[in-house]
């Protein structure tokens, strides 16, 4: 051979398929699985039962017709790192590429990726699905879907967007990441810390993505052993990279002491007092992903496991939700039913009958990403089985941990107190507020707790009213970074996701100072700048608003729905 000579182009190193219907991708003799095979000798030796059911798992979600871009060569930046900090030191040799599924809902040929209209192009973007990694380890890789073009059931999810090259051309995903374990680098804990902050460092210039190893060189540092192949992760040394990485985590625990093989609970159940589990809503309902610690159900020596919990069921239980008095002689019984309060009649007030409703007690489920399971699962605390079969080990939640901004000052369990403290207090302002809107007695309303940032909040208050006066009140009012808001209105008023009234607190305070920046209760608001003393947050602004406002959605999580799609509300 010299210089001359001419060799041949394969064309068909990257193909492109399309699949009519869910047989096509594995059940059926000439399927795509089949064709790829034979096209890619090194997947035989790769693709075990376990990797074709998962993917058959993933891709029983996705619409039909669909399109499958299949990569034999691709440089996963995730698992190379894995390899040249590991396997590439093993005795017997493994590759250090992996192969690549990308999915797009419809149908689309190799020319369409080549194709140089920008509407064809957009129209790319618009059905792309998103992407799963295979590794030569026989696991499930790095994965990045859009939960919106999925058939999964309706819910409330936390995502932000990813480009992925596809055939030359970059296109944007809307997902959360989520990984497969292969249990000698990446077990579930460093891939709950891995996905949870690839999904900070791609959405916010303060915080980087880490690697595998990075994750180890910052748990080398607190331990006194080996860390390679892993034995998971203990929940100090979770918190001890969220921290090491620009974040300020807290450690919630389900049990705080453990005497002779009993546990004893940190969190009993009292009238100022969230449960363990409405502490986990109020960080979920802020849109933060919460890394969850699980242990076998019954047996505190038993298995453990980590996972993500990144949003939450929509509500469909509201019409069940009762009012219960919590008064001192059957407190402990009426603490069995969820979702309740009726502060207590002890003041000599007009409204001294007003009950409280959870909204959050109305939530069947949250958005779960696991690593043995489809993404997006909506499941029921108390139902946390994972697996294939449905079948596997049921588990109970032993601790979270919470990823929080360095200046997020106050806990979700003190802006809570704070927040019933207020309807306490302004039980008058609230029942007016509610007569004025309804013309009847009503003395029920629904809460809703979670922290945000000013920018969204004043960004969504400005863009979401028609009131002139309340665009100029929110976009020049005074706030900190973040924020804690409590809103409140009717059932009536929930359905249709409105609200009648708020409280705003300051996040970067602390429960013992005086953290009320702002009150509202239909068309009357208060207001206290930064200097100003705090008798002001009392005083009415003279400023006619709107009595019923939006409900802050669709910036803290995003609703799906069962069609596959984004609901705009």
């Amino acid at each position: 051979m010299n210089d001359n000579d001419i060799l041949g182009f394969e064309e068909k190193i990257v193909e492109s398929f399309v699949l009519e219907n869910f047989d096509d991708f594995a059940a059926r003799k000439e399927s795509f699985l089949t064709h790829i095979l034979e096209m890619d000798k090194e997947l035989k030796l790769i693709l075990n039962n376990d990797l074709v059911l998962s993917l058959e798992r993933i891709i029983s979600l996705m619409p039909f017709p669909l399109t499958i871009v299949y990569e034999p060569y691709y440089v996963d930046r995730i698992y190379r790192d894995e390899y040249y900090t590991y396997y590439s030191k093993k005795h017997f040799g493994i590759s250090r590429n992996t192969k690549r599924f990308i999915f797009f809902k419809g149908c689309y040929y190799k020319e369409s990726f080549l194709d140089g209209c920008n509407d064809k192009q957009q129209d790319i973007e618009r059905d792309l699905i998103g992407m799963v990694v295979i590794k030569p380890t026989q696991t499930i890789g790095r994965m990045l879907i859009n939960p919106f073009l999925l058939n999964i059931p309706s819910c409330y999810v936390r995502t932000t967007k990813f480009e992925i090259s596809v055939l030359g051309r970059i296109y944007t995903v809307d997902a959360f990441p989520l990984s497969g374990q292969d249990s000698e680098v990446m077990t579930c804990a460093e891939v709950n810390m891995w996905q949870i902050m690839e999904y900070f460092g791609s959405r916010y210039s303060d915080y980087r993505t880490l690697l595998p190893s990075e994750m180890l060189d910052l748990i080398t540092i607190t331990s006194d052993v080996r860390m390679l192949p892993s034995d998971g992760l203990t929940v100090e040394q979770e918190s001890h990279l969220f921290k090491n990485s620009g974040l300020s985590p807290k450690i919630y625990y389900k049990w705080l002491q453990y005497d002779g093989r009993k546990y004893v609970e940190t969190y009993e159940p009292y009238l100022e007092s969230p449960s363990l589990e409405e502490i986990l809503h109020f960080y979920v309902e802020s849109g933060i992903p919460v890394l969850i610690n699980l242990r076998e159900k019954g047996n505190k020596e038993g298995i453990n496991h980590s996972i993500t919990c990144i949003g939450h069921a929509v509500n469909t239980t509201l019409d069940k939700l009762e009012a219960v008095d919590f008064s001192e002689e059957d407190h402990e019984e009426k603490q069995e039913k969820q979702g309740k309060i009726l502060i207590d009649k002890t003041k000599n007030t007009e409204y001294n009958e007003l009950s409280v409703l959870k909204s959050w007690s109305a939530v069947s489920g949250y958005v779960i990403m696991e690593d043995h399971s489809t993404p997006y699962q909506v499941r029921r605390l108390d139902n946390l089985r994972f697996g294939n079969d449905g079948d596997g080990i049921l588990y109970e939640i032993e601790s979270f941990v919470v990823p929080l901004y360095k200046h997020v000052f106050m806990a979700a369990e003190d802006a809570y107190k704070i927040a019933i403290d207020l309807i306490d207090e302004s039980r008058d302002s609230i029942g007016e507020c509610l007569y004025r809107k309804s013309k009847s007695e009503t003395k029920e309303i629904i809460i809703r707790l979670f922290l945000t940032t000013s920018r969204a909040y004043k960004q969504f208050r400005v863009t979401n009213t028609c009131s002139l006066n309340e665009k100029v009140f929110f976009s020049q009012v005074a706030y900190p970074k973040f924020i804690w808001i409590c809103e409140y209105g009717t059932l009536d008023a929930y359905r249709n996701h409105k609200a009648v009234g708020e409280f705003v607190i300051d996040a970067t305070a602390s429960k013992n100072s005086s953290p009320v920046i702002s009150i509202r209760h239909g068309d009357s608001v208060t207001y206290r700048g930064p200097s100003d003393p705090e008798e002001y947050v009392k005083l009415r602004r003279d400023l006619p608003i709107e009595s019923e406002f939006k409900m802050f959605e669709e910036n803290n999580l995003k609703l799906t729905n069962m069609k596959g799609g984004r609901h705009h509300g």
